[in-house]
């Protein structure tokens, strides 16, 4: 895998921190250096019942709640 690629899972263990910690809020990606980008920019948002219920998933592919 590439560093770009492996960069960017591992972006996804900032969601399921952040999530883990107050499952109310989600920190998304704006813009992330993996992706390209300049710089990395998050935003914190609250969560929606849907993120909620794939991110208590295990089975689910939760990667779209990185998403604004």
């Amino acid at each position: 895998m590439d560093k770009s690629k492996l960069g960017r899972l591992y972006c996804y263990v900032d969601i399921a921190k952040y999530m883990a910690f107050n499952l109310n809020y989600k920190m998304v990606h704006l813009n992330s250096l993996p992706e390209g980008d300049e710089y990395c920019e998050f935003r914190i948002l609250p969560t929606t019942d849907e993120d909620t219920k794939d991110f208590d998933d295990n089975n689910k592919d939760w990667r779209h709640i990185d998403r604004p």
